[in-house]
């Protein structure tokens, strides 16, 4: 009986160690760009792929953020990060300090470039209508200077709109957003699917299904006796 009533104690484990994950932060700072974009940018001038995967080389490269338009083509990887940051373009890592605390993550404008070449290739396009940048979430500023192609949240959709300047013609747009759309690699007829978030869902399932388990007698009493 003590095993049942412990039941849910495992699946809540697991939620929060899912919740304090990297994967879990990058999804959070994926999502506040998304929105950003979905809510702040004319859907008549921009169109925007989120959480795509394209062919690179003998393997693929994911984009969280492909953004197309006359102005130009926005490459955009989204970085969650924790307090202060320090680090410069070309270091394999940067350093994040907290409560006294320091750790690493790899140096997401490498990442970004990998994603800017990809691009580059599928659609066969000059530099000059490519623009890579990184957006940071969450940290509260950083101790060097800030990498020129790094951005806060406050300043991306600024920036954006900063590049008022046509460098496509509409028919060109319009072929390069259909290229995308053949390159981008799908699965199960169209439909991507993101395992960490059906493992988000399945954890919060179990955990639910274990409460329940655990408590429904207790529940059942307390209702009856009303």
């Amino acid at each position: 009986m003590q095993m049942v009533h412990a039941i849910w104690i495992v699946p809540l484990l697991l939620l929060i160690g899912f919740l304090g994950s990297p994967r879990f932060r990058g999804d959070i700072a994926e999502t506040r760009v998304r929105r950003l974009l979905a809510t702040g940018l004319e859907k008549s001038r921009y169109t925007t792929f989120n959480d795509i995967t394209l062919p690179a080389g003998g393997g693929t490269v994911h984009i969280d953020h492909l953004v197309i338009s006359r102005f130009g083509i926005f490459v955009i990887e989204s970085q969650y990060a924790r307090g202060w940051v320090s680090g410069t373009e070309f270091q394999d890592r940067w350093k994040m300090y907290r409560w006294g605390r320091f750790s690493r993550i790899d140096n997401p404008l490498h990442r970004n470039t990998l994603q800017v070449e990809a691009v580059k290739k599928i659609l066969n396009a000059p530099t000059k209508i490519l623009f890579p940048m990184v957006v940071l979430v969450g940290q509260k500023g950083f101790k060097t200077a800030m990498p020129e192609r790094v951005l806060t949240p406050e300043k991306l959709l600024a920036y954006l709109r900063k590049r008022g300047l046509p460098l496509l013609e509409g028919e060109q747009a319009d072929r390069i957003l259909k290229t995308i759309e053949v390159a981008q690699i799908r699965t199960l007829g169209g439909i991507a699917i993101n395992g960490w978030r059906l493992l988000q869902f399945a954890l919060l399932l179990a955990l639910l299904v274990g409460v329940w388990l655990a408590f429904h007698d207790s529940l059942a009493g307390l209702l009856n006796s009303r």
